[in-house]
């Protein structure tokens, strides 16, 4: 690679500061700008977006399954261990160690095709160990509400509120990149189950655990 194409990768790839944030929040042009609503000018400072709890969350509850089959397992066996919770302002949920806890943002989020973005945990919640363990990659072109996949690593339970400021969104240029096709979690307002009967492998998968399990059979009986 020549020192142009270096330069200009690093371009593509830079993070977005407070200047340049303030541009593309009120950007003239609708396919240029980025767009989070609410927004209070408070929250993107120092070349980050603070962003809130929302209302609509999904806990996951205790039952008599065994185990979790992402490739067996249908859209009715994921209602079985997860359920929504709605959350009033100024109250709150506990979120206890070693829990999961899916949590929408207050914001709804709208990436331009040229830039993507990513999520990190606030230092404040780090430090008591709360992490916003996965999903860290927003795509260019996202429309909705974020989930949040909040685990709680520390010792000691955590009250959450609606409308603290739990983690931080980073923008970095894309380059130019094409609309999204049909992903499975676009244009939510709150957590969505995960959806592992949408998998695209899933039928492969369920066909050579067929077929192990047959070869399976076939060697106990031939021994």
């Amino acid at each position: 690679m020549n020192e142009m194409n270096k330069e200009n990768g690093s371009q593509q790839q830079a993070i977005l500061g407070s200047e340049e944030l303030k541009k593309r929040l009120f950007h003239k042009d609708i396919k240029e700008r980025l767009v989070i609503s609410p927004l209070i000018s408070d929250d993107f400072a120092d070349g980050t977006i603070d962003i809130r709890l929302g209302t609509k969350y999904i806990m996951t509850q205790r039952t008599q399954i065994p185990s979790i089959d992402p490739i067996e397992s249908e859209q009715e066996d994921i209602y079985k261990f997860l359920q929504r919770v709605d959350l009033p302002i100024g109250s709150n949920i506990t979120i206890h160690p070693r829990m999961l806890i899916l949590a929408a943002t207050l914001e709804y989020i709208c990436l331009p095709l040229n830039l993507c973005a990513s999520v990190v945990t606030r230092s404040t919640y780090g430090r008591l160990g709360l992490l916003s363990a996965t999903a860290v990659h927003v795509h260019p072109g996202f429309r909705g509400c974020l989930t949040l996949e909040l685990v709680n690593f520390g010792d000691t339970a955590i009250l959450l509120y609606p409308g603290i400021r739990i983690a931080q969104l980073i923008i970095y240029n894309a380059g130019d990149c094409e609309a999204p096709e049909a992903p499975k979690y676009h244009m939510v307002t709150e957590p969505e189950f995960p959806k592992l009967w949408k998998e695209r492998d899933r039928k492969v998968l369920r066909y050579l655990k067929k077929r192990a399990e047959n070869l399976k059979v076939s060697s106990t009986t031939f021994f």
